[in-house]
């Protein structure tokens, strides 16, 4: 495989590029600004790739006016799909990704892709109109959707939550601010969401949606405590309720029926695994 990889440069696409890389595959980062439509359909014709993971957009812990997120993530997405459609490539596979905030507050706690979404921030919303424009032309481009849940993992910013906690163990702070402690969520390994995004790449059917998750969920106050068990360092909490969210679910985490069905199972990493290649930061990034 020939795979062109937008958003390639981040936090999850050093593990993507590797997981492909290591599978012996061709792999080509895109440089152009999704916004830039001129520059970015010059660099996308001038590639000979025939497939596409298309990680580049605002996260939703960017610090950025809300119109960002539709220009980034809903108009940028817009701009590559016409580019797509127009270039004379033999394309096999493209892998949307977006994000299982489109669920937004749903009051189930199990959330499957037959869920309707109803996201509550700008950020779900604009991944929202993102799968909606990507999901409209899967009569003309082999389109596949992706929702990851929560995962974390070497070099992922500390405005994320786990990276955070795990930041002031490796600094041996005294305290931490946080907000509800007690609401559970999955925190995957990335490595493992890399794997995935290479499976579904081969085996995936066109025109569907998967949830990226493992149907596994811990809550703050657990992941502490097992840093606090790995590191034999206490750290005092203290809740900020500036940082409580209104109307939060207690238990939140994907079904893995459908993913399954489609790649199989992928060896899942222990939690507390992860938080220690998190706290001693080893460079394997793959075994």
């Amino acid at each position: 495989m020939r795979v062109l990889v937008t958003g390639g440069f981040g936090f999850t696409g050093d593990y993507i590029n590797q997981a492909l890389s290591n599978d012996g595959h061709s792999v080509f980062l895109l440089e152009s600004d999704l916004t830039d439509y001129d520059s970015l359909n010059k660099e996308i014709n001038s590639i000979n790739f025939n497939y596409v993971i298309h990680l580049a957009g605002l996260s939703h812990t960017t610090n950025s006016i809300d119109l960002d997120y539709y220009n980034v993530n809903t108009v940028g997405t817009s701009n590559l799909l016409r580019i797509l459609l127009a270039c004379k490539k033999q394309i096999k596979k493209i892998l949307i990704a977006s994000s299982a905030a489109v669920y937004g507050n749903n009051q189930l706690s199990l959330l499957s892709e037959k869920n309707l979404p109803n996201p509550m921030s700008h950020y779900g919303i604009s991944k929202l109109a993102m799968e909606y424009l990507s999901l409209n032309t899967f009569n003309s481009l082999p389109i596949v959707v992706t929702r990851p849940f929560n995962y974390v993992g070497v070099g992922q910013s500390d405005s994320f939550v786990i990276p955070k906690i795990v930041n002031h163990f490796i600094k041996k702070k005294t305290y931490i601010e946080l907000g509800n402690i007690d609401v559970s969520r999955e925190f995957n390994d990335v490595r493992f969401v890399a794997k995935c995004y290479l499976r579904l790449l081969k085996l995936s059917k066109n025109g569907e949606i998967y949830n990226i998750c493992s149907g596994k969920h811990y809550s703050l106050k657990f992941i502490i405590g097992s840093l606090s068990n790995i590191t034999g360092h206490n750290l005092n909490i203290l809740i900020n309720k500036s940082l409580i969210r209104k109307n939060e679910i207690n238990i939140l985490y994907g079904s893995t029926k459908k993913l399954k069905n489609c790649i199989g199972d992928v060896e899942e990493i222990n939690i507390n695994d992860t938080l220690r290649w998190m706290l001693y930061n080893d460079k394997k990034i793959f075994k």
